[in-house]
C-alpha cells in the first residue's frame, strides 16, 4: 500500500477558538434554526469561531513562521474576554447570503481590533498577504447558498440575554480542507496570551 502524499500547501487561517459555554449555547441556536430554516448551511459547532486573518495557501514549510508572528503579536499581552454581540447579516435582509453574531463595541473590542491589525502588519512583514478590506469581526452562523427565506432568525440566535462573552486566552492556526460536508479544520498551532493577574482587569 503506498503512503498517502501531503500537500505542499495548506489553506490557513488564525481564529480565536469559543470556549465550551459559547459552543453549547450555539448547539442549541443550531438545531432550532436547522428545524425551522431549511436549506441553510448552519455552521457545525466544533467549527464555530472568529477569524482573525485569513492566509489563502500556505507552504507546509513556512507554517512555523506564522505561529511565530502569532507569538509575536501576543507577547505579554494579557488574556481578556468579549461579550457576543446582536446578530447580522450579509446579503439582502429577506434571504441573506451568510449569518452572523457581531461583538459588542467597547474597550475589549477595540483591543482585539488593535492585536488584530498587529497581527495583520506581523504577517505582512514576513511575507504573508492577507485581506486588505476593513476587519469585521464577527462569528458566522451558516450561509445561504440559495438565497431562501430566512424569517425571524435573528430571534433564535440573540445572545443578549445570555451574558456570553468570547475568551480570547489563545489564539489557533488552522488549516482548512472543503468537503461535500463543509470544512474540515485542523489545528496546527496555538500561541497563549499571559493570564491575567487575579483581582485585576484582564485588559486596561
Amino acid at each position: 500500500m503506498s503512503e498517502s502524499v501531503q500537500p505542499d500547501t495548506l489553506r490557513t487561517f488564525i481564529a480565536v477558538e469559543p470556549d465550551a459555554r459559547i459552543r453549547q449555547w450555539h448547539q442549541g441556536v443550531r438545531d432550532q434554526l436547522s428545524a425551522s430554516h431549511r436549506g441553510v448551511r448552519w455552521v457545525r459547532p466544533e467549527s464555530f469561531h472568529l477569524t482573525l486573518s485569513f492566509l489563502g495557501d500556505v507552504e507546509r514549510e513556512r507554517v512555523p513562521v506564522v505561529s511565530s508572528c502569532m507569538v509575536e503579536t501576543l507577547r505579554d499581552e494579557p488574556a481578556f474576554s468579549v461579550r457576543l454581540g446582536q446578530p447580522g447579516v450579509f446579503g439582502r435582509s429577506r434571504a441573506p447570503r451568510v449569518f452572523w453574531i457581531a461583538l459588542e463595541s467597547g474597550e475589549t473590542l477595540n483591543r482585539l481590533k488593535e492585536l488584530q491589525s498587529r497581527l495583520v502588519k506581523n504577517l505582512d512583514a514576513s511575507g504573508f498577504p492577507t485581506e486588505k478590506r476593513s476587519w469585521k469581526p464577527h462569528l458566522t452562523l451558516g450561509r445561504n447558498p440559495r438565497s431562501k427565506s430566512a424569517p425571524d432568525w435573528e430571534k433564535v440566535a440573540d445572545p443578549s440575554e445570555e451574558n456570553l462573552e468570547l475568551n480570547v486566552d489563545h489564539w489557533t492556526l488552522f488549516s482548512s480542507e472543503l468537503s461535500s460536508e463543509g470544512p474540515r479544520y485542523e489545528v496546527l498551532a496555538r500561541s497563549e496570551l499571559a493570564a491575567a493577574s487575579p483581582g485585576e482587569p484582564a485588559c486596561e
